[in-house]
C-alpha cells in the first residue's frame, strides 16, 4: 500500500504539469498570431473570417491590395487608427460613440490608380456597426461627396467627391469612399484617385478585393 500511495502523487502531478503546458502552447500561439502582441481585449472570442489559407486566423480581414502597400501590421485597436491622423474630428467621435475596439488597416499608395485605404474597426454590436456606418455615410454629404452607385454590388453607401472650377483647391484628386458593415465590424475603403476615369472605371474591382476577405451585410 505505501508503494501505491507514494506513486499516485507523481501522477498527479505529471497530469496538472501536462495541462500547464498545453495552455502556454495555446496563449503562444495566440502571441504569435497577433504578431507576438498581447491580444487586445476587444478582440477575443473573435470568430475567424476571411478567404482559406490566407489570414484565416484574422477575424478582421483586409485585403491584399498590393503594388507600394506601406507596413501598418502594428495597428491593432482603435487608438492606433485614429493616431493616423486620416480621420476628421467627427468620423473618430462616429467610432467611438459606437464603442470602437480591435482595428485593422491597408495603406496601398502606388497603385497605378492612385492611393488606396482600407480599414476595418470592431463596434461594440452589430446594431452600433450599422448606426455607425450610416452615420459616416450621411456626413460624405457635408464633406462634399455625391451618391454613386456601383453595379453590381452589395454595398450601398458608396459616395464620390470631384474638383469643382473655381474652388480653392483645384489641385484637389477625385476621392471616392465606401463604408459597409459586417457583423459588428465598419469597413470603409477609400481611394484617392489619379483620374475621374479612374474612379469610375477600377474602383469597383478594389471593393470587390475587400468584400472577397469580408462580405457586407448590412
Amino acid at each position: 500500500m505505501e508503494d501505491g500511495r507514494r506513486n499516485v502523487r507523481p501522477a498527479r502531478l505529471l497530469s496538472a504539469l501536462a495541462v500547464v503546458v498545453a495552455l502556454a502552447g495555446v496563449a503562444f500561439g495566440g502571441w504569435l498570431i497577433w504578431g507576438g502582441q498581447p491580444l487586445p481585449a476587444s478582440a477575443r472570442n473573435l470568430e475567424p473570417t476571411g478567404e482559406e489559407g490566407r489570414r484565416a486566423a484574422d477575424p478582421l480581414a483586409v485585403a491584399d491590395f498590393e503594388s507600394g502597400l506601406e507596413s501598418y501590421a502594428f495597428v491593432r485597436s482603435w487608438p492606433e487608427i485614429e493616431n493616423m491622423q486620416f480621420l476628421s474630428p467627427v468620423e473618430i467621435e462616429t467610432y467611438e460613440a459606437g464603442g470602437a475596439g480591435a482595428a485593422r488597416v491597408a495603406v496601398s499608395s502606388r497603385r497605378p490608380e492612385g492611393k488606396v485605404i482600407a480599414a476595418v474597426v470592431q463596434l461594440r454590436d452589430r446594431n452600433a456597426a450599422i448606426a455607425a456606418a450610416n452615420a459616416l455615410d450621411a456626413y460624405q454629404f457635408e464633406a462634399g461627396f455625391e451618391r454613386r452607385y456601383p453595379v453590381p454590388t452589395s454595398v450601398q453607401r458608396q459616395a464620390e467627391v470631384f474638383p469643382v472650377n473655381g474652388t480653392s483647391d483645384p489641385e484637389r484628386k477625385p476621392v471616392v469612399r465606401v463604408h459597409y458593415v459586417h457583423g459588428n465590424l465598419v469597413v470603409r475603403l477609400e481611394l484617392h484617385a489619379n483620374t475621374a476615369e479612374d474612379v469610375r472605371d477600377r474602383f469597383g474591382a478594389l471593393l470587390e478585393r475587400q468584400l472577397k476577405v469580408l462580405p457586407a451585410d448590412g
